[in-house]
C-alpha cells in the first residue's frame, strides 16, 4: 500500500496507524487487557506486532491501565518481557497515585 499525503503513518503494518483512536471491545476475562499489552510492548521496542505485524520504529507508549494496580501492572510487564521484548525508556503509564511514569524509573 502506497501512503498518500492524508493517509496516516502506521504504526504496526496494517493493524494500528498513528494519530487514530483504536478501540478494543469484548466480554469481560477474555484478554483485551493482554492484547493491549503486548501490542505496547512490541511498538515501545519497534519489533513486529504478535510477530505478524511491522513496526518501522520504536515508538513512544503512553500505557493507561484502567484495572489493577502498579504491582499488578509491573509483574505482567515482567511476565510478558519473557517473550516479547520491550523498551523501559518508550514505555511509559498513567498511575493515579504517581501521575505519568517512565518503566525505566
Amino acid at each position: 500500500m502506497v501512503e498518500g499525503p492524508d493517509e496516516p503513518e502506521f504504526l504496526a503494518e496494517n493493524l494500528l496507524y498513528e494519530k487514530t483512536i483504536t478501540m478494543i471491545y469484548a466480554e469481560p476475562q477474555t484478554g483485551k487487557s493482554l492484547l493491549s499489552t503486548q501490542i505496547a510492548l512490541s511498538l515501545s521496542c519497534g519489533m513486529p506486532v504478535f510477530e505478524a505485524f511491522h513496526v518501522s520504529k520504536p515508538r513512544r507508549v503512553f500505557y493507561i491501565p484502567l484495572e489493577g494496580n502498579k504491582n499488578e501492572f509491573m509483574a505482567w510487564i515482567k511476565t510478558l518481557s519473557r517473550t516479547i521484548p520491550y523498551n523501559p525508556e518508550n514505555l511509559c503509564f498513567e498511575d493515579d497515585a504517581i501521575g505519568f511514569n517512565s518503566l525505566s524509573q
